[in-house]
């Protein structure tokens, strides 16, 4: 079960799991006795000062780390050091020509800690683990799987950030995916890190939760997921939680093994909705798909950033395909489709996009410089829009310029019954 924490004064923190009420100023717990209720007092361990070998990639990880750093500044803090590993820079762009560093390297060596640069664990392990220096590991948004050698060298195991309510959302793309999902709020968990699954960890604490009371409250504004809401946004918004969490758990010690009382431990289950990775092949719009709908391509470029198609046309009496890459849109309403078109040849203006060997054959609304398409319903509302509103696309080959200039050459007169009015009037926001 997750743990209930409370700051209950300045210099005493309790923490409650099940029977156990753990005093972190002292070696001792006093445990509830559920038939009397009476206290019993048993020994704890004392904690050695940490040195911790965090493990992190972006600027989600960053937060964290700068979060540790200055933790280990604070006189009373348990973190003795901190050694960083990163994987190693990699060329990117077109030509691979580019080559992006670490933010989390950037930031390690303007503190001045040690970094490692390994894109795999396998044949090594640093030295201080090897004598037992270190002794836990911290991974957030770091995309290796940590192997059980490196755990059960390390005294405290390890511990993991995660911006989802696990088991909610497990997997490597949470934030992308709760807005994929259409998911109105969120949160963060730190987990121990398991020896043989990514999110199978013993939860710790997590936000926002009615079974774990953080000592510094937290905005419930900063979980909400809106329209206007995009990957980047929320990761920004999350990562200062996570931080703070992350810190919490350390400062309590809730990391460390509490005596059994002979109940079985409840493990992190594989329940909820899964988050697996993405990549670029899925920013592309699935016109075919059933769930296809304005709203649902909306929340594929908040989560994903400019999505894709291919669009078709005539140049000189042939047929060219070309890349069509949505780099600015909105959600927009349409008035009623008359669907009693379908059979007829009444001539509209349309746009026609490939996808999985298919042609779909939209119409199109010129306003302005803008266009609009109509993907999902028969009529569309503020609160139910039923069409996207094109502002800047990129053609292959082409630059970004309104949708209206770079698509006019795209626009076909059609009779109403080449429309696909499957994909027009499909219901909304399913």
């Amino acid at each position: 079960m997750p743990i209930t924490a409370c700051r209950v004064s300045s210099t005493f923190d309790l923490f409650i799991t099940k029977s156990w009420i753990l005093d972190t100023t002292t070696t001792t717990a006093a445990m509830l006795t559920p038939a009397s209720n009476t206290l019993g007092v048993v020994s704890i361990p004392p904690r050695d000062p940490l040195h911790i070998l965090f493990c992190g990639t972006d600027d989600f990880s960053c937060v964290s780390l700068q979060a540790l750093y200055d933790e280990m500044q604070s006189p009373r803090s348990s973190i003795a050091s901190v050694q960083v590993l990163v994987r190693p820079a990699k060329p990117t762009g077109r030509g691979l020509k580019a080559i992006v560093y670490s933010p989390v390297k950037e930031l390690a060596q303007r503190l001045g800690l040690q970094v490692h640069e390994r894109d795999t664990f396998t044949g090594w392990s640093p030295v201080d683990i090897e004598t037992n220096k270190i002794n836990m590991v911290v991974a957030v948004s770091f995309g290796l799987f940590v192997p059980p050698r490196i755990l059960r060298s390390c005294k405290y195991g390890g511990l993991n950030v995660h911006p989802s309510l696990l088991p909610d959302l497990h997997g490597a793309s949470p934030i992308e995916h709760a807005i994929l999902l259409g998911r109105q709020s969120t949160g963060v968990t730190v987990q121990t890190l398991h020896e043989k699954t990514f999110d199978g960890g013993r939860r710790l604490l997590a936000a926002p939760s009615s079974d774990s009371v953080s000592c510094v409250s937290i905005d419930t504004e900063v979980f909400t997921v809106d329209r206007r809401t995009t990957a980047k946004k929320l990761r920004e918004r999350l990562a200062p939680v996570g931080a703070r969490l992350l810190v919490e758990v350390i400062q309590r010690g809730l990391f460390l093994p509490l005596p059994r009382t002979g109940a079985d431990e409840q493990e992190a289950s594989s329940e909820g909705a899964p988050a697996p990775k993405l990549s670029k092949a899925d920013r592309e719009i699935q016109f075919t798909s059933t769930y296809t709908t304005a709203t649902a391509v909306d929340r594929q470029m908040r989560a994903l950033g400019p999505v894709w198609t291919h669009v078709v046309g005539m140049k000189k009496k042939k047929q060219v395909r070309k890349r069509l890459i949505l780099e600015e849109m909105e959600l927009a309403a349409l008035p009623l489709l008359d669907k009693a078109m379908e059979n007829t040849d009444t001539e509209m203006d349309t746009l026609t996009f490939q996808h999985g060997g298919r042609d779909v054959v939209l119409p199109v609304v010129v306003d302005g410089t803008d266009l609009l398409l109509p993907l999902g319903g028969p009529e569309g509302t503020d609160n139910n829009p039923n069409a996207l509103r094109l502002r800047q696309v990129k053609i292959e080959g082409f630059q970004t310029s309104p949708a209206a200039t770079a698509l006019g050459s795209f626009v076909q007169k059609q009779p109403a019954s080449c429309v696909s009015w499957d994909v027009v009037t499909r219901a909304a926001d399913k």
